[in-house]
């Protein structure tokens, strides 16, 4: 079934919307004081609340940019850590589950690690999750924040230690 044109327009209005308050904010000294802006001024963007990820014996990065835009690059499944209590993903993902799609997008593929990478607030995201020996699938609606998780690239599978940080991982004043 096609997307009905009014729900793509409200789409394009909302994503240059956050964008163009981004570089509004950016530019003016006086505003990037009192907007919140997150760690290495990543400007704000959509989050689901996902703390860390996890590759086991494989190569992973997080909160790459290149030529403008983010992306995560995933060789593996990552699993999830450090779920945010009361953030979007909140009783959607466990600690440990696995990511193996978004939004129909292999995770492992680059489009699916620039799709998690690049979320807008209040853009509703599928994902499916590899969690225990079942597949689930779940929708999460991102919220404006930092998206900005840890990595962990570890042997064995099991909670990585979570790195210490500077400030919040929260949007920092």
């Amino acid at each position: 079934m096609p997307i009905p044109q009014s729900v793509i327009l409200v789409k394009c209005a909302h994503q240059y919307l956050v964008r163009v308050f981004a570089v509004i904010a950016l530019s003016s000294p006086a505003l990037a004081q009192a907007v919140p802006q997150c760690r290495e001024h990543k400007p704000l963007t959509g989050d689901i609340g996902i703390g860390g990820f996890q590759c086991v014996a494989a190569g992973c990065a997080v909160n790459g940019e290149y030529r403008g835009r983010y992306y995560h690059s995933f060789s593996a499944e990552p699993y999830v850590w450090d779920i945010e209590p009361r953030g979007p993903s909140a009783g959607l993902l466990i600690d440990g589950d696995r990511i193996v799609s978004i939004d129909g997008m292999l995770i492992t593929t680059e489009a699916g690690g620039d799709r998690l990478a690049n979320l807008v607030p209040g853009e509703k995201v599928g994902l499916r999750l590899r969690r225990g020996e079942s597949v689930v699938s779940v929708t999460v609606q991102p919220k404006l924040g930092c998206n900005m998780p840890y990595i962990s690239v570890t042997a064995r599978q099991g909670r990585p230690p979570r790195p210490p940080r500077k400030g919040s991982d929260d949007a920092l004043q």
